[in-house]
């Protein structure tokens, strides 16, 4: 008796795990639906893309219609997220979430190490002055990147503002320009000679 208790037993536990598994798996088919996208029909054929349907919905591949809309997107596999970035650049104030105001002085440290305080309201407005000047595009490569010249800490009262030279900000990899490119090139001047 005991065998086919523990026979039946075993039987349940094998039929609740096959169903959770199955529950992880989806059918669907492929949609041989037209997209016209503003009047031009989109051509699949050749792309390596599928549009697949699953319950009576289309689902495309984000990647062909950002590319065919001309939005830069790219994937960061370390967060496992995709990004779809505007083909505007973005003002580096705004992805710092500050008007760089009522800074009290500036923090860095460089990638070796060496710390430094910038207190003189001359040197704290040379780099406001550039920091203000940058607009960013999302990179296409969004691998982050390990290592950096330096990184940069804007201090007020109520917080502190961090800008890294690998140009890494709210875990979104950006483009270098020759305005980050300058503002390095300022940062790296005070740093202490050896």
């Amino acid at each position: 008796m005991k065998k086919y208790l523990i026979g039946f037993c075993f039987g349940i536990f094998v039929s609740i795990s096959s169903v959770s598994y199955a529950s992880d798996i989806i059918q669907v088919i492929k949609s041989s639906v037209i997209i016209n996208l503003n009047g031009k029909d989109l051509n699949f054929l050749g792309s390596g893309y599928e549009i697949l349907n699953y319950e009576g919905n289309n689902y495309v591949p984000i990647r062909f219609i950002a590319e065919k809309m001309d939005i830069p997107i790219a994937y960061n596999s370390e967060k496992n997220k995709i990004i779809l970035g505007s083909k505007e650049p973005i003002g580096l104030k705004n992805l710092l979430k500050s008007e760089l105001k009522d800074i009290e002085y500036i923090n860095i440290v460089y990638g070796d190490g060496i710390k430094i305080r910038i207190d003189n309201i001359d040197d704290i407005q040379k780099i406001l002055t550039k920091v203000e000047q940058i607009t960013l595009n999302i990179s296409k490569n969004q691998e982050l990147k390990y290592g950096y010249l330096y990184t940069m800490y804007l201090v007020t009262k109520e917080k502190e503002i961090p800008y890294s030279s690998n140009l890494q900000i709210n875990e979104i990899v950006f483009e270098p320009t020759p305005v980050t490119d300058e503002l390095d090139a300022i940062i790296m001047g005070f740093k202490p000679k050896k």
